[in-house]
């Protein structure tokens, strides 16, 4: 069966919902504040707390009982299907969502409440198990199809897109709701500690990553966000005269099997997924993982260098990261957001980098070009790394 992405809902920084988000992203608006922690990194992207408000009707059933990586799925997967022009989900669909550290706000406010004594909010449990994000999901849509969370790290969005088309493909689902979200809202910082004692945060004076440039040192962390998808076999999709974003033409996964935070020099096994990819299709644009790390960008640089030479390929690249920074298990799913929506509307945004280091086709503004194909990587800690291939629907 042939799958295709029906609605889109980035929630993030810059802009909640699709026609905020994406105008904010083709003008590179990059929304950042300064850290107050003792830290090597003083730069973050803030999470977008207003949606909570904003959006209060459509979570009025759950505030007070989810926790907000669930409230924040909900409000995106809604906004998804109003997208999508579906009313009411069939109930049959699947839902599938990714998140990399799960729920701190919650499991900071137990521990807190532990450890000063303090009466612990009687919920507690059912807010910081991980499954609760899928599961509000599911309650608040009313699905009873497959109901999954998936945790890949960085790559968590990817996958849990990549699953669902895989269920869909395969005959067991019509539709699907799949995404990725993420929330590290707490009052000690503790994410945002860890990353930086890692080494992994930008250390640039003014917080800009810039990925694939001379002067990176580090990916710009975010607080979080949230975007979900909405996937359709095909004859549902044309049955209801929808808009199509793309088809789904692929989806590669693996693991390099090396580290728990470190990629191979020499990937092997993401250099096979990727040629598989870049020689059966002719790549116009690939979305990377782009992180803005001194040996992550080196190394998926020369991959996408060396493949795109081998299959004479010269594929747009850019890096959502470099401006939206690295929203963790939501991050994948945005990017599968912007690769769609590069390929309904011939659109590609720009790149935050002054001074690139590799020979690649990195533009620094809006690039307008046909995209027939476009790819999206993910490569998570632990070594999991998700492609996802795009394909404008004719």
């Amino acid at each position: 069966m042939r799958v295709v992405i029906t609605g889109i809902a980035p929630v993030a920084a810059i802009g909640t919902g699709k026609t905020a988000f994406f105008e904010n992203l083709f003008k590179k608006k990059i929304l950042i504040k300064q850290s107050t922690e003792k830290t090597n990194s003083k730069f973050y992207v803030p999470y977008p707390e207003h949606i909570f408000e904003d959006y209060r009707d459509m979570i009025r059933d759950l505030w007070g009982k989810a926790p907000k990586n669930a409230l924040a799925s909900v409000i995106s997967a809604k906004m998804a299907l109003e997208d999508a022009g579906i009313q009411t989900v069939d109930e049959h669909a699947a839902v599938m969502i990714g998140t990399g550290l799960s729920n701190m706000t919650e499991l900071d406010s137990m521990f807190g409440a532990v450890y000063q004594n303090k009466r612990m909010f009687p919920l507690a449990i059912s807010q910081i198990i991980p499954n609760s994000i899928a599961a509000w999901t599911s309650i608040a849509l009313g699905t009873h199809g497959e109901n999954r969370m998936i945790s890949t790290a960085c790559a968590s969005g990817t996958t849990a897109i990549g699953e669902m088309y895989r269920l869909i493909k395969d005959g067991y689902y019509k539709t699907g709701i799949a995404g990725g979200t993420e929330c590290t809202l707490h009052d000690h910082q503790a994410c945002f500690k860890g990353f930086d004692l890692l080494g992994a945060l930008t250390k640039k004076e003014n917080g800009i990553p810039e990925p694939f440039g001379k002067n990176r040192s580090g990916f710009l962390y975010s607080q979080g966000a949230s975007c979900m998808l909405v996937l359709e076999e095909l004859e549902t999709a044309l049955a209801r005269n929808a808009n199509i974003y793309a088809e789904i033409a692929d989806y590669k996964t693996c693991s390099d099997a090396y580290h728990i935070v470190m990629m191979p020099e020499h990937p092997v096994q993401i250099e096979q997924a990727l040629d598989s990819v870049f020689s059966e299709y002719a790549v116009d644009y690939y979305n990377a993982h782009g992180t803005a790390t001194q040996m992550n960008d080196a190394m998926e640089a020369g991959l996408v260098k060396k493949l795109s030479e081998k299959y004479q390929r010269n594929p747009v690249i850019n890096s959502t990261k470099g401006i939206i920074g690295h929203n963790l298990g939501a991050s994948g799913a945005i990017e599968a957001a912007v690769c769609a929506y590069a390929v309904k509307h011939s659109v590609v945004h720009g790149n935050l980098c002054s001074e690139p280091e590799f020979e690649l086709n990195l533009p620094s503004e809006t690039v307008e070009k046909q995209i027939n194909y476009a790819v999206s990587a993910s490569f998570g800690f632990g070594g999991h790394d998700d492609i996802l291939v795009f394909k404008r629907y004719m």
